[in-house]
Formats: C-alpha cells, sequence, structure tokens
C-alpha cells in the first residue's frame, strides 16, 4: 500500500469515492427503472438484467477467480435467492414504481 492509505487524508478520499459509488450505482438503479419501465414490462425488464447480471459474474469468477462449477445444492441455494430478491426485492420496487416516482 502507499503511504497516502495510512494517512486520514487519503483515507478520507477513499472513504469520500466509495460512497459516491455508492450513491451513483445505487441510486442510479432506481432512476433506470423508472425509466425502461415506460417502454418495457417491468417483470422482463429485471428478468433480463438478472440473467445478464449472473452470467456476467459466474463467468468472471470461473475465469479469474478459477471457482469450481457449483454443485446442485449450491445452485438450488442460489437459485432460491434469486427468487427472493427478484420477486420480493427488485421486483416490488419495479412494481411500485409504476406509481411512485423514483
Amino acid at each position: 500500500m502507499s503511504h497516502l492509505a495510512d494517512d486520514g487524508v487519503g483515507r478520507r478520499v477513499r472513504l469520500l469515492l466509495a460512497f459516491a459509488a455508492i450513491y451513483l450505482v445505487w441510486g442510479s438503479t432506481y432512476l433506470a427503472i423508472r425509466v425502461v419501465i415506460e417502454t418495457l414490462p417491468g417483470w422482463t425488464m429485471i428478468g433480463l438484467r438478472f440473467v445478464v447480471a449472473g452470467a456476467l459474474l459466474y463467468g468472471w469468477a470461473r475465469w479469474r477467480e478459477g471457482a469450481p462449477r457449483p454443485t446442485r445444492t449450491e445452485w438450488r441455494a442460489a437459485s432460491i435467492i434469486g427468487a427472493l430478491l427478484l420477486l420480493g426485492g427488485t421486483g416490488l420496487v419495479v412494481w411500485a414504481e409504476r406509481w411512485l416516482t423514483s
């Protein structure tokens, strides 16, 4: 690590950049949902988003980390969690944004 990582200024700058990234990425998600649901069905949009994100992460983990293929048990657990996130998390946000502003 550089010497900036140890002083308060470098840590403060990195912390502010991290919060800015969260603010922009997370905040832009809700704006993107609002824009997209005007042209696509909400469930189609989030389904495509989950499939693309999952495929990219799976490919990256296998290529970069050399991760082994998931077992059936791991696939089942990931599918359950993914369904809950899709239906209960993002799905409810998309449904709510039909009537509320982002």
